[in-house]
C-alpha cells in the first residue's frame, strides 16, 4: 500500500523480471515501467498495455524520479475519458491456425497434426493421447462443424472458438508460439457447456376493460291527466280484473279425441 501525491491510499502489487517491472493498482490492471539514470539525468518509461498507451520521461537532474507524475498523468486520462480499452484481434496467422485446427478436430490426421504443432505440444501429451481424447469427444457430441469467428481473443497469438456438434459442442482454445511460422504451443478441446434455455416470458397481464360511462338518466314525464288519457287506463284496468275473474271461474274445457281444445263460446260481460 502507497500514498499517491495527493494523499490518497492506493493498493499496489507486482513485480520484476528481465529489465521491466509489470505491476498493477486500483486503476489498472498491468502496468509494464522501467526507469533508471545517472548523475546529471533520469528517465522512465511506462505503459498500459490494455489501453495502448504509453509515457516516456526525460529529466535533466540526477536520477529524476518520474514515477509522481507519471501516475497523475494515466489518472487524468483516466478521469477525462482518455483512455478507451483496447479490443484485441486476431493476427491473419492466429485465423488461419484456427481453420487448420478445426479441420483436425474434425477429422484428425497425423501428418497435419505434425505440421500445426510446436516442439512441446505433444511432449505435454503424446500424439495418440490427445487424438484419443477428441475421438472420445466425438463419440459423446458427434460430427462437428468448424463455426465462424472466435469466442475470445487475448491477443494477436491466443483465442478460443465454439464448434457446433450435432450433439453440443466443442470448446476450442489455441496459443501459438513466436516462432517463424508460428507453431502451436498450447492446444485444449473441451466440451462446451449447454445453453440455458431463455427465460419464459411473463404473460402480459391484460389490462382491465375501461368501465362504461354512466348513462344519463332517463327522464319520465308524470302521466297525463287528460279526459282521455284518463279513460284509457280506466279501460284496462277494468280489462285486467275480467280476464283474472274470467281465468278463475271457468269449467274445465273438454277435448276432442285428437286432443285438441273445443273452443268455449264466448261470455259476456
Amino acid at each position: 500500500m502507497t500514498r499517491a501525491s495527493n494523499g490518497a491510499l492506493q493498493l499496489y502489487n507486482g513485480g520484476y523480471a528481465f529489465g521491466l517491472g509489470v505491476s498493477g493498482d486500483c486503476n489498472f490492471a498491468h502496468i509494464v515501467a522501467h526507469s533508471g539514470g545517472l548523475p546529471g539525468f533520469g528517465s522512465l518509461m511506462r505503459w498500459l498495455p490494455e489501453y495502448g498507451v504509453g509515457i516516456i520521461a526525460f529529466g535533466n537532474r540526477t536520477y529524476t524520479n518520474w514515477a509522481g507524475p507519471a501516475s497523475d498523468a494515466f489518472a487524468i486520462m483516466l478521469k477525462t475519458g482518455g483512455l478507451v480499452p483496447r479490443i484485441p484481434q486476431p493476427s491473419a496467422v492466429l485465423t488461419a491456425r484456427r481453420e487448420a485446427v478445426s479441420r483436425l478436430v474434425m477429422q484428425w490426421d497425423n501428418r497435419l497434426a505434425d505440421s500445426l504443432a510446436a516442439v512441446n505440444l505433444f511432449l505435454d501429451r503424446s500424439r495418440d493421447r490427445r487424438k484419443a481424447e477428441i475421438e472420445k469427444l466425438l463419440a459423446e457430441v458427434g460430427p462437428c462443424r468448424a463455426g465462424a469467428g472466435f469466442d475470445v481473443v487475448e491477443n494477436a497469438l491466443r483465442g478460443q472458438w465454439t464448434m457446433p456438434c450435432d450433439r453440443g459442442a466443442l470448446r476450442v482454445s489455441i496459443t501459438l508460439a513466436p516462432t517463424a511460422p508460428p507453431t502451436v504451443q498450447f492446444f485444449e478441446v473441451s466440451r462446451a457447456p449447454a445453453t440455458p434455455p431463455p427465460p419464459p416470458v411473463p404473460p402480459v397481464p391484460a389490462e382491465p376493460p375501461a368501465p362504461e360511462p354512466p348513462q344519463p338518466a332517463i327522464a319520465r314525464a308524470p302521466p297525463s291527466t287528460t279526459p282521455a288519457a284518463t279513460a284509457v287506463r280506466r279501460f284496462v284496468n277494468n280489462l285486467a280484473t275480467y280476464l283474472s275473474y274470467s281465468r278463475a271461474a271457468a269449467p274445465p274445457r273438454p277435448h276432442s279425441g285428437t286432443g285438441s281444445q273445443v273452443p268455449r263460446p264466448l261470455q259476456s260481460w
